[in-house]
């Protein structure tokens, strides 16, 4: 029998914790409850109740979707590379300019030469064949 009453001795020994904690557990909740009256009393006098203020409206996302972006960034690249060969071919007329220019000199020189020696009567189109088409560069040796 004395072995039941052990655990109500061991609470006997500890009977001013148990005072404290209970007086503390009961202050809390009346704490509690006077802050969430107070609290509620705010939000109905300044009507500051969320169930009343109108909810915004759902305004469409505008901008870009995945289709449209890559396909501007597509158009982008493309523009970017056409620029870029426009570039390509202005640089290398540019660069082949002085000899374009020797080669123009040269043909309209060597029409001028057979419009005055002999007409091209009966004779076939030189511009035709291969050796028309080509184009001979000028070396420093055929100018001495």
């Amino acid at each position: 029998m004395r072995l039941c009453l052990v655990p109500w001795h061991i609470l006997a020994k500890f009977e001013a914790i148990w005072y404290f904690l209970g007086c503390a557990i009961l202050i809390g909740i009346v704490a509690a409850l006077v802050v969430h009256a107070v609290l509620r009393t705010f939000i109905l006098v300044f009507k500051l109740d969320q169930k009343r203020v109108p909810k915004p409206r759902d305004v469409p996302a505008t901008g870009h979707d995945v289709k449209s972006y890559r396909q501007a960034r597509e158009n982008k690249r493309r523009r970017a590379e056409k620029e870029q060969q426009e570039i390509e071919v202005r640089a290398k007329v540019l660069a082949s300019s002085p000899l374009i220019r020797d080669a123009l000199k040269n043909i309209q020189r060597n029409e001028k030469e057979k419009d005055t020696i002999s007409p091209r009567v009966g004779r076939p189109d030189q511009s035709a064949s291969l050796l028309g088409q080509t184009i001979l560069e000028q070396t420093d040796e055929e100018d001495s």
